[in-house]
């Protein structure tokens, strides 16, 4: 889930079309569908020391999900202005440099706990989004971008590094139980 979260992190840098972005998050979310139903399996028929550690991998996996979305869509619209920063007709790029300085102000004032950036800092790259080509950046891009550089990227916030850890343990957790179990002799 990791991994496939990451693919589509790293895929959404680039100039996708919204089919491809549909046809990832729809990946993501088959893969959720599966891991949840092998965790059902798991707690009908399993064993509760391998159904527990099951149950928290797939927890932590759905927060995960949700984060590595959130970074997706954060990329997605970094990766925009970066390319506006390179375009070569002077109004957009200067549109995006008058952006990008807008969101360093916001990263300049520290962390804040908000989960929408409000102020007068959010209102100067407001005014400076207004200045790009007409439909450059979604709202969900935009806002990514503000919780981006107000806090910190989805995938460096606490609840997704947590979920991360939590993974790993469950997981640890799940294979020494299975080891067990499948290892044990028959009628045990």
């Amino acid at each position: 889930m990791q991994e496939l979260g990451e693919r589509f992190v790293g895929d959404n840098e680039a100039d996708l079309s919204p089919e491809t972005i549909r046809a990832g998050e729809a990946e993501m979310d088959d893969a959720l569908v599966s891991l949840k139903a092998a965790q059902t399996v798991l707690e009908l028929e399993g064993p509760d020391d391998v159904a527990a550690p099951a149950a928290g991998m797939t927890d932590a996996a759905q927060v995960m999900g949700y984060h590595l979305g959130k970074q997706a869509v954060y990329e997605r619209a970094l990766g925009r202005l970066g390319r506006m920063l390179d375009d070569q007709s002077p109004g957009v790029s200067a549109a995006a440099e008058r952006l990008m300085d807008a969101l360093a102000g916001l990263r300049s004032h520290g962390p804040s706990e908000q989960d929408v950036p409000t102020g007068r800092n959010t209102r100067s790259c407001s005014d400076a989004r207004s200045a790009l080509p007409p439909g450059t950046l979604d709202d969900g891009e935009f806002r990514a971008l503000l919780e981006g550089f107000t806090s910190r990227p989805p995938t460096l916030s606490s609840p997704y590094l947590d979920a991360v850890q939590r993974f790993r343990e469950n997981e640890e957790r799940f294979v020494r139980a299975a080891k067990i179990v499948l290892h044990a002799p028959p009628g045990s």
